[in-house]
């Protein structure tokens, strides 16, 4: 048996079956003893002399191939805890829009003390290509950092769009502004007719806007003029409206319409006082009659004057409705009334009349 080990160990070196220990050809792919399946060899215990290692004794020293899976392990995961430092750093650079030069980049330290001569050598083991998980972690990393930078581009580039679009804006409003003020000889002048149409018997708020117009156009003391005498001839209208004699409904819807179409184009204090004014008024008249205790007796009327919190009053003769209105008779279905604050030429209060669920009229 031992020459037979001898005559092998002659051809092929021997190595020892990891299954029954005993010596079997390197070359071996299975146990000729046990039948095991060895594979294919590989280099898993190295034995180094002290001679190897420049000492004297004869003793040796063996490195346990644990200790080599556990070094090369360790060496890959400082290699990726490095990776991961680097694209960081490059994600941080993008952000700041510059990228690091070869020379500029920081070289990796892992904070681990050097390796001798001998450990160094096994660390080279170690150093293995990039794996395909690592290189797709770092191409997803360079896509994110681009689309960031497109982003950061793409938001700079709408923000001085904007600045540049409200710049122009203001500068063209100027320029409009600054050609329509000027009044010059050689500028426009708006033929100013409010006051011819108002003798041909234009109607009052045609006048209005013609006046205004032309004062738009060129702001004069004479076009200031013209529509100051509008403003008063529209003002005559609306209070004619409000004061006649006798009472007309018409004529004082006709005014409140006059009033509030000049109030949408001239915001003179004396036309917005005149629209307050008529706005009161025809809340006042907005009552109705609902019944009466017959001849003699009191009147229930329902209220629908926005200016004041009662709604409902009643009152008999002599007295007063909504403080303005002074009742004269009280009839089986009507009462009459005379309005304490209009009166006719000849100083004769202009009286009303109210007939149940029906609107105030004249008498």
């Amino acid at each position: 048996m031992t020459s037979e080990h001898e005559r092998m160990s002659e051809k092929d070196p021997l190595r020892l079956c990891p299954e029954c220990r005993m010596p079997i050809s390197i070359l071996a792919n299975r146990c000729r003893f046990c039948g095991a399946a060895v594979g294919k060899p590989r280099k898993e215990v190295e034995t180094l002399t002290v001679q190897d290692l420049g000492g004297e004794d004869s003793s040796t020293y063996t490195v346990s191939g644990n200790v080599m899976e556990a070094l090369k392990s360790f060496m890959t995961e400082e290699q990726a805890a490095a990776e991961r430092a680097r694209e960081e750093e490059e994600r941080k650079a993008s952000w700041l829009g510059r990228k690091r030069t070869g020379q500029d980049a920081p070289k990796e330290e892992s904070g681990l003390p050097p390796l001798d001569p001998m450990h160094s050598g096994l660390a080279d083991l170690g150093a293995r290509p990039a794996t395909p998980s690592q290189i797709k972690a770092r191409k997803q990393a360079a896509a994110r950092s681009r689309e960031i930078g497109r982003k950061v581009f793409l938001f700079g580039a709408i923000t001085a769009g904007l600045v540049i679009l409200f710049l122009g804006t203001n500068f063209a409003v100027a320029r409009i502004k600054e050609m329509r003020a000027r009044n010059t000889p050689e500028g426009f002048v708006y033929p100013n007719k409010a006051l011819e149409m108002l003798a041909s018997g234009t109607p009052s708020v045609e006048c209005v806007e013609e006046a205004l117009t032309a004062l738009r156009h060129n702001d004069t003391p004479e076009n200031r003029a013209i529509l100051e005498k509008v403003r008063l001839q529209v003002i005559s209208e609306v209070e004619a409206g409000l004061g006649c004699v006798p009472f007309s409904q018409e004529k004082l819807d006709k005014a409140s319409a006059l009033i509030n179409r000049v109030g949408m184009m001239d915001s003179d204090p004396k036309t917005t006082q005149l629209l307050d004014r008529v706005n009161r008024e025809l809340a006042y008249f907005k009552f109705v009659l609902t019944s009466t205790e017959g001849e003699g007796g009191k009147a229930v009327f329902r209220l629908n004057n926005s200016y004041l919190s009662e709604k409902e009053q009643t009152v008999a003769e002599g007295e007063l409705l909504q403080d303005r209105f002074l009742v004269k008779k009280v009839g089986s279905t009507f009462v009459r009334l005379e309005d304490t604050k209009v009166a006719s030429e000849n100083g004769t209060p202009r009286t009303l009349m109210a007939r149940t669920m029906s609107p105030v009229s004249s008498m």
